[in-house]
């Protein structure tokens, strides 16, 4: 086998430096693009699953409001964003709202969780929420 000779920077041709920087480029948006979609669905199945406990709790052992505002503190004490009093919550209606197999659904993790909170606050017609997810995304 013939030993290849790599060409000199000044062999390579504009065209040929273009079409592998193009592939690059576009391996490096795709690698980001599946890690976002990746890390989206993983918040939202732990926003779930987080609602989920608190309204276990709420259900099983009768726990009230008080419950949601103490782990809201403990979790900040914790060092844990994004975990206050409205935001859990949000996850225990989003627990109620949906169920597990719907948040892996492509209409349900094309969207952040803001996105969500915000279509469950205006609208309270879960078939209707779909369809905006649909129309939106």
């Amino acid at each position: 086998m013939a030993d290849v000779i790599p060409k000199a920077p000044s062999d390579v041709t504009d065209k040929d430096y273009e079409s592998l920087l193009g592939s690059v480029q576009k391996y490096i948006q795709e690698a980001c693009l599946a890690a976002s979609v990746s890390v989206n669905r993983q918040v939202l199945l732990l926003n779930y699953r987080v609602g989920q406990e608190i309204n276990k709790r709420r259900q099983e052992e009768g726990w009230g409001a008080k419950v949601v505002d103490r782990l809201a503190q403990d979790l900040k004490a914790a060092g844990y964003k994004g975990f206050g009093k409205a935001n859990l919550q949000s996850m225990a209606l989003f627990a109620s709202e949906y169920d597990e197999t719907e948040i892996v659904h492509a209409r349900v993790d094309n969207l952040g969780w803001w996105a969500h909170r915000f279509l469950m606050e205006k609208c309270k017609d879960k078939e209707l929420r779909f369809w905006y997810m649909e129309s939106f995304c």
